[in-house]
């Protein structure tokens, strides 16, 4: 192949994966906008069970959540809140873990609501993940500010080779 044919080729590459990298933003933008209205309406334990069919509907990871007690709603920004930590939990259980089961449990008593996700996939040394965390500026540091902005608790619990538990408990009186 000729040089001019060979550099028109990869220009037109570059074209091409810049228009899917915006597309594929374009999409996340909209369905984040899309969720916002959604989480509104159907409220929480409806808007993870929906994310969790999405998961499942790949074939990549087997799905389940499961409610205990009372569904009680919360505000809808806390809602909303919840809904952007756990989304970002499940991103880092399919992009991480390499998990085949993905588990989701809200427990809800009088008090407080509690939220479990729990993965059987590699797991990680969170020590290590906090030092590389510090210094990208995001995820688990991102979760626990979240969650700390809407009274919440944010622990997480991972062994190597035995996946990952995170526990959300958020008390009803803020």
């Amino acid at each position: 192949m000729d040089p001019d044919k060979r550099q028109d080729l990869e220009q037109k590459i570059q074209d091409s994966k810049h228009l899917v990298s915006k597309a594929i933003q374009d999409l996340r933008d909209l369905s984040k906008s899309l969720n916002t209205d959604n989480i509104a309406s159907i409220g929480l334990i409806k808007s993870i069970e929906y994310e969790l069919e999405m998961i499942s509907k790949t074939g990549s990871h087997q799905t389940s959540l499961t409610t205990e007690g009372n569904i009680t709603r919360l505000n809808d920004q806390k809602e909303l809140i919840l809904f952007r930590i756990i989304q970002e939990v499940l991103n880092n259980v399919l992009k991480h873990a390499e998990a085949k089961n993905i588990t989701v449990q809200a427990k809800y008593n009088s008090q407080q609501m509690e939220l479990l996700v729990i993965d059987d996939g590699n797991g990680f040394n969170l020590h290590a993940a906090n030092e590389i965390d510090h210094v990208n500026g995001l995820g688990i540091r991102n979760m626990q500010n979240r969650a700390k902005l809407i009274g919440a608790d944010f622990q997480i619990d991972s062994k190597i080779g035995e996946g990952t538990k995170i526990k959300l408990t958020v008390p009803f009186l803020n």
